[in-house]
């Protein structure tokens, strides 16, 4: 059976499991990851990262935004997950800028 398609012919994008998160990288881009997680476009994504209304930290380094997978994880219900669980241990909120002569 072939992936769902949307209005343009593209195949949709699969939504990670808690797994494929723990399994992964200690951080996913904004976008697409998160954006496809939280079922929100580009530009509201970016907006309610750069004023601080996520729930979870957001991380600017160079141009990209990421986000650490454990607060990520918790956010979307898995209260149980250890920091051992993952390498990623942030867990506050808003965009922290980190780049020449910035310190997170």
């Amino acid at each position: 059976m072939a992936p769902p398609r949307d209005r343009r012919g593209s195949s949709k994008p699969k939504t990670p499991t808690l797994r494929e998160l723990l399994d992964g990288p200690p951080t996913r881009p904004l976008y697409p990851d998160v954006a496809q997680i939280m079922q929100c476009g580009r530009s509201k994504i970016f907006d309610l990262a750069t004023r601080g209304e996520l729930p979870f930290p957001v991380f600017k380094i160079g141009n990209r935004y990421l986000v650490p997978v454990l607060p990520l994880a918790r956010w979307l219900g898995y209260e149980d997950i250890r920091p051992e669980d993952t390498t990623s241990g942030a867990t506050g909120g808003g965009v922290t800028t980190i780049g020449p002569g910035r310190v997170a």
